[in-house]
């Protein structure tokens, strides 16, 4: 049903249909002030990992992972326990459409992201996972989590959901 495709070239289309999917896949009130400009820096950066999820050729979904120590540096304010890991990799952001949620989507790109760690010879994540949609909860079921701690009221969700910060590692042999 999905196809995926890791980004290398970048162009406006793209960036208007990330912009899109992020507006269309979180509450009201919690998109970025500039998101243009956001997600076209995030997609521009080649040392980002940049997957889309694909239904008959329309970009419905997306995963952005980031070196860690990078989103350590913009999120050390909002979450003074968080230490650099220079052999880790930040899932920025990641959203799916609602309608073509809980179809094996996050799953896809998630297996997609783990294999473009295990060629850069990356064995570890990162990132701030919603709890009330089932982020968290799915991470855990999916990969080996060695450190969580729940932060009550997250600034990126507008302080109305807690989050809970994970880290977790990734099998060499598979996942």
């Amino acid at each position: 049903m999905f196809g995926m495709e890791l980004l290398h070239d970048i162009d406006q289309n793209l960036i208007s249909d990330i912009v899109k999917i992020d507006r269309d896949s979180f509450p009201e009130g919690w998109e970025h002030s500039e998101a243009k400009e956001y997600f076209s820096e995030l997609l521009k950066n080649v040392r980002n990992i940049r997957i889309i999820l694909k239904v008959n050729g329309r970009s419905m979904g997306y995963l952005i992972a980031v070196p860690h120590n990078e989103a350590k540096k913009d999120l050390e304010d909002d979450d003074p326990l968080i230490c650099e890991d220079g052999s880790r990799f930040y899932i920025e952001s990641v959203a799916i459409l609602p309608i073509y949620r809980r179809k094996g989507g996050l799953k896809a790109m998630l297996d997609l992201l783990v294999e473009e760690l295990k060629r850069m010879n990356l064995h570890k994540l990162s990132m701030h996972a919603r709890i009330s949609n089932g982020f968290s909860s799915f991470i855990q079921k999916t990969l080996k989590v060695t450190q969580i701690r729940r932060i009550d009221k997250w600034k990126y969700y507008n302080f109305e959901e807690p989050t809970d910060y994970i880290e977790a590692e990734i099998n060499r042999a598979g996942n």
